[in-house]
């Protein structure tokens, strides 16, 4: 019998670097041929659109496609497969398990095959320790659960067991100093990694227990892939002068993002898959849920070993350190903000008994901006948590 004639699709890059929807791009088709050129590599590291989302519309690509195809221009593979920690996107990739990886050789469109090289670029890829360095704008280190390479030195003690939250806090502390600058605040920036070191070992460990395994809680048995991404990244903030008028200044701001292949947070906290008939609110309300899971006891959790970050102090320790954070996962984009120059939403009001100015536990839509009413998303795959802090 021969093999069914399936619809093949060519895109860019660029097109997971957009809002648009994947199956707008695609379709139905079940072979999908990426190209990448170093003009987009450049372009996307400098872009403003979260990587790790990005990410995460590959990963739900890679898992509905049946051929993938990956054609890099020659610089641009060069360029990649030499230093691959360096481009998180294209990292993950590389770590892509049912892809064909060739390499354009002449103007003409001529390729030949380059898994071998690809796969050398992917053990560098592995084997990759977190540099504490200064100069250094970007890194990822990735966890390939299902390639058997899920446990990584710089998270994980040699027998396969997280690093504890003392010695998560240390690692960020040591990656985030670097790139403080000289003559700042020493008690602000103490507390400043204190709080990101204890958001980013809870989100990590969070990966661990729960993005690992489907709903019947055997391992991932393709594509399950979990990472951490470092960026230091610049944003255009306002702020008013001793004149009063408003002025532009752009500042520099850490970002981490920590992604997963996993179920998502609405099957993993029902036990349940996340179907179209599930109403949006629902899943909304679990995200919430999952969040905030150690604040009320009365929230039911059966899931063994989880203690959640509850979600009000998040957004307290975001408050004081004037951060952000974004959560990505299944059809729900949400995000609370404290940078500055951002709008300080859903705040307890001054004469509050209780939390007098404090953050109130609730999410953004990320599309509405100043509701906690939802937007249905596209449905991706995994989740990711993105957080940004000044360094100042």
């Amino acid at each position: 019998m021969s093999k069914p004639d399936y619809q093949h699709c060519s895109i860019q890059v660029a097109e997971f670097f957009t809002a648009i929807p994947l199956h707008s791009v695609v379709g139905t088709a079940r072979r999908v041929t990426i190209h990448i050129s170093l003009e987009e590599i450049l372009s996307i590291a400098s872009g403003d659109f979260p990587e790790a989302i990005a990410i995460q519309r590959l990963l739900t690509l890679a898992n509905f496609c049946s051929e993938l195809t990956i054609e890099w221009g020659a610089s641009a593979s060069f360029r990649v497969f030499s230093s691959p920690s360096l481009f998180p996107f294209f990292a993950v990739l590389l770590c892509v398990e049912n892809a064909e990886h060739r390499t354009v050789i002449s103007e003409f469109g001529h390729s030949r095959t380059s898994n071998k090289d690809a796969a050398k670029a992917r053990k560098l890829l592995l084997d990759y320790r977190l540099k504490v360095d200064a100069f250094m704008d970007c890194q990822i280190v990735v966890c390939a659960d299902s390639l058997g390479r899920g446990y990584p030195l710089d998270l994980y003690a040699s027998a396969g067991i997280l690093n504890n939250s003392v010695e998560m806090e240390a690692l960020v502390e040591d990656l985030m100093v670097r790139h403080l600058p000289l003559g700042v605040n020493q008690s602000k920036s103490f507390r400043l990694r204190e709080i990101l070191g204890v958001i980013v070992s809870e989100l990590f460990e969070n990966t661990d227990i729960h993005g690992r395994r489907d709903l019947d809680g055997k391992p991932i048995s393709k594509n399950a892939i979990r990472g951490l991404i470092l960026k230091r990244v610049q944003r255009i903030a306002k702020e008013k002068t001793d004149t009063g008028k408003t002025t532009s200044v752009r500042l520099d701001y850490l970002e981490l993002s920590i992604f997963d292949s996993g179920t998502g947070y609405y099957p993993s906290f029902k036990r349940l898959p996340l179907n179209d008939d599930t109403s949006i609110k629902e899943e909304w309300e679990v995200v919430h849920m999952c969040i905030a899971r150690h604040v009320s006891a009365n929230l039911p959790d059966s899931r063994p070993g989880y203690r959640g970050m509850g979600l009000y102090e998040v957004l307290r320790a975001l408050k004081e350190a004037a951060g952000y954070i974004e959560f990505r996962t299944g059809r729900v984009h949400a995000f609370r903000t404290f940078l500055m120059g951002d709008m300080r939403m859903q705040l307890e009001p001054r004469t509050s008994d209780t939390r007098p100015g404090m953050p109130k536990p609730v999410l953004l839509d990320a599309e509405k901006q100043y509701l906690t009413i939802p937007t249905m998303q596209e449905k991706l795959t995994g989740s990711s948590v993105r957080v940004l802090f000044p360094l100042i």
